[in-house]
């Protein structure tokens, strides 16, 4: 009679910490929030703009970015200098791979594609 008293308190000790278990996952799953902000979520297949999107990915690879602007902002602005130098330099915690310029695009580009910088910003 022991042993069956044993084993009926060993299956109830399983079974509650089964429970618990069971009751923090479902905690965890109801709090978890997602913040996924893949383009291929919202961007149709087979539509132009995911031809486009795809081309950027394969001339300059797939990663997090940032646009940044402000009105009147133009590839001539040396004010594009003193941002991206700043991004660098105060950057206290390495959370910027890199920092590229419209004006840095547009050489990349006229390299790659043989075209003048003009016909670029066209």
């Amino acid at each position: 009679m022991q042993l069956a008293a044993k084993v009926t308190f060993l299956r109830r000790f399983a079974a509650f910490f089964y429970g618990i278990g069971v009751i923090v996952c479902l905690c965890g799953a109801l709090r978890f929030e997602s913040n996924i902000e893949d383009v291929f979520q919202w961007l149709p297949d087979h539509t132009r703009d995911r031809e486009v999107y795809n081309q950027f990915v394969s001339s300059f690879g797939v990663d997090d970015f940032l646009g940044v602007t402000w009105p009147e902002c133009s590839v001539q602005d040396r004010r594009l200098d003193t941002f991206t130098e700043a991004l660098t330099l105060h950057d206290e915690y390495r959370l910027i791979e890199r920092v590229v310029s419209g004006r840095d695009l547009i050489r990349q580009l006229a390299g790659k594609n043989g075209q003048s910088p003009r016909e670029i910003i066209r």
